[in-house]
Parts: structure tokens; sequence; C-alpha cells
């Protein structure tokens, strides 16, 4: 049924990014200067040559997919929770059990969440990046961007799944609506002063905490999502039991 496959689309939707990916075009430029730098000095200056694009090229790359990568399981994501919950109160309310406070929720989700343009993003990210000022301040506002679309998101799906609590009778078994608690509100404006004071070395952190809050949050709804569906297979036979 929908909510068996929005379940099983999670493993292709709720991607977790290695924590070392965002930091990997920092890594290969870090290595790749000094490497270029002792090679020159060395005389081999062929090999500098050489090496030149891979400096150049490299990073811009691992850049480029981890953007497109941080916005595309944004869009996944959201689009599979809104699938999962909207099945999910198909099923409660084709029992004829009241979600009406279930239903408000997903309805401000669908409303709210709106998917955004991987590429958008990664051809405004690149073309401003030569642009000091402009570039930087942009990056700033795309990763505040990602912090409050995933905290905004966390809030809302801790919500549902309280509502969903509420709805289920008694006598049948709960999803553990504990596993969906909202991720940590960090203050974005915060954030960007001390990037902005710290010429970017902040950011560094920024960009962790932007890469591990969605990967958390996805491990631990995949156990939500397995022990909802157990509750929604056995509420049927449970309500009738019941009544």
């Amino acid at each position: 049924g929908r909510l068996e496959r929005a379940v099983g689309e999670a493993r292709w939707s709720d991607y977790v990014m290695p924590v070392w990916l965002p930091f990997l075009d920092v890594v290969l430029f870090l290595v790749l200067v000094p490497v270029i730098v002792l090679f020159a000095a060395a005389g081999l200056v062929a090999v500098s040559f050489t090496l030149l694009p891979l400096l150049l090229v490299a990073p811009i790359v691992v850049d480029v997919y981890v953007v497109y990568r941080w916005v595309s399981r944004r869009n996944m994501h959201f689009e599979r929770s809104q699938a999962m919950f909207r099945a999910a109160l198909g099923v409660v309310e084709g029992l004829g059990l009241d979600a009406r406070g279930a239903s408000a929720v997903l309805k401000e989700m669908l409303l709210a969440e709106r998917p955004s343009s991987p590429l958008f993003w990664v051809l405004v990210l690149l073309l401003t990046s030569p642009i000091p000022v402009l570039g930087f301040l942009l990056r700033i506002y795309f990763l505040h961007m990602l912090t409050r679309d995933f905290y905004l998101h966390s809030v809302r799906e801790e919500l549902l799944a309280e509502e969903l609590d509420k709805v289920l009778p008694e006598p049948c078994p709960r999803p553990p609506h504990y596993l969906l608690r909202r991720l940590p509100d960090r203050n974005t404006a915060v954030y960007a002063l001390l990037t902005i004071v710290t010429f970017g070395l902040f950011a560094l952190y920024w960009v962790y905490a932007v890469t591990v809050d969605p990967n958390e949050h996805f491990q631990k709804h995949r156990l939500y999502d397995r022990r909802l569906l157990e509750a929604l297979r056995e509420t049927p036979s449970c309500v009738g039991a019941g009544s």
C-alpha cells in the first residue's frame, strides 16, 4: 500500500551524508597547494602545472556535489514524509477515528514545505563564489535556509507524531513518537554573525551541523517509520475488537 511504499522509499530519499564529505574540498585544497609548491621548488615545474587543473577543479566538483545532495535530500525527505503521514492518516480516518488535529498539522506541512531547486543553488553558489562579499553572504543564507527548513520540518513532524499518538485507542499499539523529537533550534542569526566575525571559520561548524542534524533525524525516522507501519497494521483488528 501507499504507507509501505513511503516507508520503503527511505532507503534512497533519506541520504545519510558522510560527515567528512562537505570538508573534502577544503582538504583537497590544503593538500594540493603545498604539494604543487614543493614540486615547483624542486624544479619539477611540469609536474606542478599538471597538478594545477586538479587544484582548480577537484574542490569545485566536491562543492557542487555536496550542495546538490544537501538540497535534493531535503526535497526527497520532505516529500516522502508528507506521503507517509498522508497514508497513515488515510488508514486512521478510514477506521472512523477523529484525526482532525493531525490533519491540520499535515495541511500546514504541505503548504509550507515546498521543493527547492538543487540546480538553482548549485549555479547561484558556483557563479557567485568569485565575488567575495556576495558569494560569502549567499553561502550564509544557504546554510540558514537548510538549518531553518529542517528545524521547522522536525517541529511539524513532532506535532504530527504526537497527534497520531492521541488518535489511536488505548489498547492499540502506538509508534514511539519521541523518536521524532525536533532538531536543535540553532540560532542562525548568531551563527551568521560568528561566521562573519571569524572570517568564515565558524562556518566549518555550521557545515557540520547542517550535515549531522538531518543525518540523525533520518536514522531516528527509520525506526519510527517501521514502528508506525507495524502499529497501523494491527490497528484495524485492535479497533474492531474494542468496539
